[in-house]
């Protein structure tokens, strides 16, 4: 099994980057001597102005034991000329003198000199400042004072008025600790910083200017007068709102726990947090050591101010690996499957596999194993198992006997059989096919097939029949055979018939195979279906001519009168006897003829002027009564 270490990383922010939050001698441990002045503060003796040199000489500070470590600064005021008091002025800046007057604020101020270097860069948004200081003054009235102001990079004065564009200020006022000059008292003072009224002004933090002076008062005070001042500390007040790692919050995050472990694997995860402040415009101020393989997997997020570290510890997810390459097995069905995970404490195998390290998986199949390792950390592999089928294959094969010999397989065959084979899948299994050959015969057919012409074109084996014939095809029969099929086709008429004629209303009409008993006059039409004896579909459009029954009673013509020849075309001959009138009609009952007979026995009717078509003709008798015929005027 493969073993993972927990590598934990100790991060700590380094001094350059804590500088930007705090003063970087606040404490007043630094020092050349004991005459200069400390590193990063400033007084007379690099003073500015008209009245620079006047100042310069007056020494007003000293190192001193201090509240804790070991040294402090003491601010002493001067005599500087002629009885006037120059009050103890320590400042992060350089001090301008340039009037006779203490109270004169525009030629005496202290300001940040960023062009010549006397100024204390500063990146942070404290909430407050805390310092200690004893105080020993002459006067129990006296109070010392210490201003401070964050601000851009501009030579920001103090005291400061409302138009100076500062980010923040603060400023405090603090009587006597002590009345007796060779004791020392010390006090603790904290001022919150003024972020409110600069707002507007939308500055960055990169300087601070602070000023410690033993009077409030300027040019007051008495020369015995002595201000120690130690352990300057910026306070951040805020709090931890999330830390982010790869920009989701960790979940069991609380501002009041401080370490954390969590898993990971691939790329190392990245950590960003969040710090919140009751000032108006406060910023993220944490400080990130993010995790690599030098510092042991771990990240440090640093509350800068209040020395506050959260700790992640990250541990490498374990590598689980399995012992077959690319991790797929294929195997022949039946074989047995063994497969080994590794890299983890524990397993856990999806599809019911269990929870052993070697699983024996029987189906083709994807699967997933999550192993544990001893930090419950967890991470999957995937196995593909490929189980390829063995074959017992059973064909029917079927050839005709003037096919043979039959060769498979690079055999010959000549008679019906069994036969077995062994072969290897593509993927290398052992299989076995078996053939059962079967030898067929060839077969011929004949069969004789009668259609209606309707039926045409007749469609046998692919051909389109239109003619009566003996037609032969080779096909394959149901044992793949070629076989021979021969027909006798014939082809039966059918028939379409068109017939007119002509009837009484309220008389039946019977024409042998139509019987129909008109009840109005007028013309009617009929389609009469009949088939013929080849039983071919066969229709008769029948047109009749109806007319009124006025009581006269009207026959069809009786074998005793002839309409001849008929068909014509030029004269229309009519025998037949007691004959008083002829009229012709056409079949939609028009008249186009009427006359007299030439005699009771016959007449002769020229019809050469007549339209080719069938005419309706009526004789009618002595006795009332009519007869009716039908002709064809032929034109042919």
């Amino acid at each position: 099994m493969k073993k993972i270490s927990l590598l934990l990383i100790a991060v700590f922010i380094s001094v350059s980057s804590f500088a930007q939050f705090q003063l970087p001698n606040g404490g007043f441990e630094n020092w050349s001597d004991a005459n200069s002045v400390p590193s990063g503060w400033h007084t007379f003796n690099t003073a500015t102005g008209s009245l620079a040199s006047m100042v310069s000489g007056a020494v007003q500070h000293e190192r001193a034991a201090g509240h804790s470590g070991q040294y402090s600064c003491c601010i002493k005021p001067r005599n500087v000329f002629l009885g006037i008091i120059a009050n103890g002025n320590f400042t992060t800046g350089r001090i301008n003198a340039g009037s006779m007057s203490a109270s004169d604020f525009t030629g005496n101020y202290n300001f940040s000199d960023i062009t010549n270097g006397y100024c204390q860069t500063f990146e942070g948004y404290p909430d407050s400042l805390s310092f200690w200081a004893s105080l020993y003054a002459t006067s129990e009235s006296l109070e010392a004072s210490l201003t401070a102001t964050i601000h851009g990079n501009y030579a920001m004065h103090e005291p400061i008025d409302d138009n100076s564009k500062a980010v923040a200020s603060m400023s405090k006022q603090f009587s006597r600790t002590t009345a007796s000059s060779s004791s020392l008292v010390w006090q603790n003072y904290r001022t919150k910083f003024n972020y409110d009224d600069y707002m507007s002004f939308n500055q960055t933090s990169q300087y601070i200017l602070i000023s410690f002076t033993t009077n409030k008062l300027p040019g007051q005070g008495n020369t015995n007068d002595r201000l120690y001042v130690d352990d300057i500390e910026m306070i951040y007040v805020g709090e931890m709102a999330d830390i982010k790692v790869n920009g989701t919050t960790l979940s069991n995050f609380n501002q009041n726990t401080y370490n954390y472990e969590m898993c990971f694997s691939g790329n190392l995860p990245t950590v960003t947090a969040t710090a919140v402040s009751e000032i108006a415009n406060t910023k993220n101020q944490v400080s990130i050591t993010q995790a690599s393989a030098g510092n042991n997997y771990t990240a440090t997020v640093n509350r800068l101010g209040s020395n506050i570290s959260y700790t992640i510890h990250f541990i490498p997810s374990p590598d689980i690996t399995l012992n077959v390459p690319n991790n797929t097995y294929s195997t022949c069905a039946g074989e047995e499957i063994s497969v080994t995970a590794s890299g983890a404490s524990s397993y856990s195998w999806s599809d019911g596999l269990g929870d052993d390290a070697t699983v024996h998986p029987t189906t083709s199949g994807i699967y997933t194993v999550t192993g544990t390792d001893a930090y419950g950390c967890t991470s999957t592999a995937t196995l593909t198992i490929n189980v390829y089928p063995i074959y017992s294959i059973d064909t029917n094969i079927s050839v005709c006997d003037n096919d043979l010999p039959f060769v498979w397989n690079n055999n010959s065959y000549t008679v019906s059989g069994n036969y077995d084979f062994e072969f290897q899948t593509v993927n290398g299994c052992d299989s076995v096919w078996h053939i059962h050959l079967h030898v067929a015969p060839n077969v011929e057919y004949f069969n004789e097939i009668s259609v209606c012409d309707n039926q045409l074109p007749y469609l046998w084996h692919g051909m389109s029949l239109t003619e009566a014939g003996i037609y032969s095809d080779t096909v394959t029969a149901t044992e793949s055979c070629d076989s021979i099929f021969t027909i006798q086709f014939s082809i039966n008429p059918t028939y379409e018939v068109y017939v007119s004629d002509s009837a009484m209303s309220e008389h039946e009409y019977n024409s042998g195979y139509f019987s129909v008993t008109p009840a109005d006059s007028g013309t009617f039409e009929y389609d009469i279906q009949c088939y013929t004896l080849a039983g071919c579909d066969s229709i008769i459009h029948l047109t009749l001519y109806v007319a009124f029954n006025e009581g006269v009673e009207e026959h069809s013509m009786t074998p005793e009168f002839k309409l001849f020849p008929n068909p014509t075309s030029a004269m229309l001959n009519i025998r037949g006897e007691h004959m008083t009138r002829v009229e012709v009609f056409t079949l939609n009952g028009s008249l186009v003829f009427r006359g007299t007979p030439d005699s009771p026995e016959s007449s002769a009717i020229d019809v050469s002027r007549f339209a080719a078509g069938q005419y309706s003709v009526r004789v009618s008798l002595d006795d009332g009564k009519s007869v009716t015929g039908k002709i064809i005027i032929d034109r042919r």
